[in-house]
């Protein structure tokens, strides 16, 4: 490895591949071991009904709205190119979302921020002159580091691959959360150069393409690659009540993790965060708008079905 050279960017031979971020998020506690920088990139192939990350569907940058921040200024009409932005005679402001070509100009120049958005290219040695800057707190903290998270990362495997590369360079740990929806090659080579792999099982196997558009076959098969691979595995459980929290997906969650050995389960209970992101990046009413988040009772049960299948859980 390297010398630790403090908050110094990264300079290996994949630091200027570049990729689309949509957010980088200090101080994650639940994304892997310890203090973690999550990297979020664009772009994933699923479409499943709970997703809190919809702005991480599409692999281009998206404009985020949110009425009520706005103060009908008309800074963002103004540097608009193509008209998308306008400020009716009353002075509403109105966003005519089929006109906008996402340049991010509006973003630049809202006041308040009503304008944002979500998506920008970035360079390895960018993303990483941000990670290395927490670096202090990931020793303190014992073993974190970065995670690459999404949307999907492997559908920008080439990038992820060399933050992946990068960050061992610098002594930073490493993790990567995927649903498996990817090339077997690539699979491999990001299992191989991750020091953990946070692997999102779904659902039971006859419900998992309805809910989430990914045939199980294809997320098994990645998830025994990654175990193949040698690189350890925490399993993580999205559960959301009424959905898929049947019977079914616990059994075949005990059977898997029975064959994969994974170091630690973790349940990862729904939250409606992404109802009101389908709202300001002009998306329909997900399937699961009205689910409840589970409470204490639901979770214990949920808990004391996979002991009795012989599995512990975090949550």
């Amino acid at each position: 490895m390297k010398p630790d050279n403090g908050n110094e960017t990264a300079a290996g031979a994949g630091a200027g591949a570049s990729g689309i971020v949509f957010d980088i998020q200090n101080f994650s506690l639940h994304d892997g071991p310890g203090i973690r920088t999550t990297v979020f990139l664009k772009g994933c192939p699923l479409g499943c009904l709970w997703c809190h990350n919809p702005e991480s569907w599409s692999a281009k940058p998206q404009i985020s709205w949110t009425p009520r921040l706005c103060i009908n200024c008309g800074a963002c009409a103004t540097v608009c190119p193509t008209g998308a932005q306008s400020i009716d005679k009353s002075g509403r402001h109105y966003f005519h979302r089929a006109k906008c070509i996402a340049c991010g100009r509006c973003a630049e120049a809202c006041p308040a921020r009503a304008m944002e958005i979500s998506g920008r290219t970035m360079t390895v040695g960018e993303v990483m002159g941000r990670v290395l800057a927490d670096k202090p707190f990931y020793e303190k903290s014992g073993n974190g580091g970065m995670t690459v998270s999404g949307g999907e990362p492997l559908m920008q495997a080439e990038f992820t691959d060399a933050l992946l590369v990068e960050a061992r360079a610098n002594g930073v740990h490493s993790a990567v959360e995927t649903s498996g929806a990817g090339r077997p090659a690539d699979v491999e080579r990001i299992a191989g150069h991750s020091d953990i792999v946070l692997f999102d099982l779904k659902a039971a196997p006859g419900d998992y393409e309805r809910l989430t558009r990914l045939d199980y076959a294809t997320a098994l098969r990645s998830l025994r690659a990654v175990a193949k691979a040698g690189c350890p595995v925490w399993l993580r459980l999205p559960l959301i009540p009424g959905v898929n929290d049947t019977d079914a997906h616990f059994r075949n969650v005990a059977e898997v993790v029975a064959e994969i050995n994974p170091e630690r389960v973790d349940l990862l209970p729904y939250h409606n965060l992404g109802v009101e992101k389908r709202d300001r990046f002009g998306m329909p009413e997900g399937a699961t708008a009205k689910a409840v988040t589970p409470d204490d009772e639901v979770l214990a049960s949920w808990q004391a079905r996979f002991h009795e299948l012989g599995v512990e859980v975090h949550s």
